[in-house]
């Protein structure tokens, strides 16, 4: 048997605290937090890789990615602005794939498992106090997942074959 596993958990958290000020009576907070995460988990059978000889072959791949991304200020004046902008760019990616290439013979079973959860909080929080104030506060995710099991070539298997492929993502 052959077993190829890969596993992926992440945890990322970018956090910019509100602050306040004023000079000669303008005041101005500007608030900005960026999170990129780019992540990978494969367990894979490259593209015209030759498998002999094998009983069997599971394929496991798992990534958990989490992600906070936090941007805050404020401003006090006479005449006060405060812009805040927070940023989320998450990429995460799972596969339990079999490239393209010669047949593949399994004399038992496949099993090929492709599990993925991500999780995004994005948060822009600004305060603005003056007698003429402006505050704009914007939180902006933005997200690509994918989670695949798949196979690009033709298997003959004596037992069991299954491609199972679960994501969940919120934000």
């Amino acid at each position: 048997a052959l077993y190829l596993t890969a596993t992926v958990a992440t945890g990322v958290t970018h956090s910019l605290a509100p602050e306040a000020g004023a000079v000669g009576g303008v005041g101005v907070g500007l608030g900005v937090a960026v999170n990129v995460v780019n992540d990978t988990g494969q367990a894979t059978l490259g593209q015209t890789a030759s498998l002999t000889g094998a009983h069997s072959l599971a394929l496991s791949a798992s990534t958990a990615d989490t992600m906070t991304t936090v941007a805050g200020s404020g401003s006090t004046g006479g005449f006060a602005i405060t812009p805040v902008v927070a940023v989320s760019v998450a990429n995460v990616h799972t596969h339990a794939d079999i490239g393209s290439g010669p047949l593949l013979v399994l004399g038992a079973g496949l099993s090929a498992l492709a599990t993925q959860s991500a999780s995004i909080v994005t948060t822009a929080t600004g305060g603005t106090t003056g007698s003429t104030a402006i505050g704009a506060s914007l939180a902006i995710t933005v997200a690509t997942d994918a989670v695949t099991a798949v196979t690009d070539r033709s298997v003959t298997a004596q037992g069991p074959v299954s491609f199972d492929a679960t994501g969940s993502s919120a934000s």
